[in-house]
């Protein structure tokens, strides 16, 4: 099994360089979509790294009732918010848009962009849905 480290780098390619919910998506399930994001592999080694996010994601989560499965509801990157090609987002928004959750859950609203508009952009998409 693999952990949310070893994902991302999957889904980035090697190459490539939460506390809250952050889109209540009413009338749903209390399903938690996980967004975990380190901006460099620098950081995933010696910051807080993609499982230590998911681990106290993990912590509030149960402690509000939300569930989520370790490997189908997590979508990890290792890539700067302020790049347009990540690729653990936007499955995440695709998911989002195809299938049942209750939370975008993220270890800290950095962690969904470096803007503002990429939160509100979300935050949107998710009422949406």
């Amino acid at each position: 099994m693999a952990g949310p480290a070893a994902r991302a780098r999957e889904l980035n390619g090697a190459s490539k360089q939460a506390r809250r919910p952050h889109a209540n998506l009413q009338g749903r399930e209390k399903r938690a979509l996980v967004y975990p994001r380190v901006s460099t592999f620098g950081q995933e080694k010696n910051g807080k790294n993609l499982d230590g996010q998911v681990d106290e994601i993990r912590d509030y989560c149960n402690r509000k009732g939300y569930t989520f499965d370790s490997q189908a509801d997590i979508y990890p990157d290792i890539l700067s918010g302020a790049r347009t090609d990540r690729v653990g987002y936007y499955q995440l928004l695709a998911r989002l848009e195809k299938e049942d959750a209750g939370v975008i859950v993220a270890w800290n609203v950095s962690r969904i962009g470096r803007n503002t508009l990429d939160g509100a952009w979300l935050m949107v998409k998710a009422k949406e849905h």
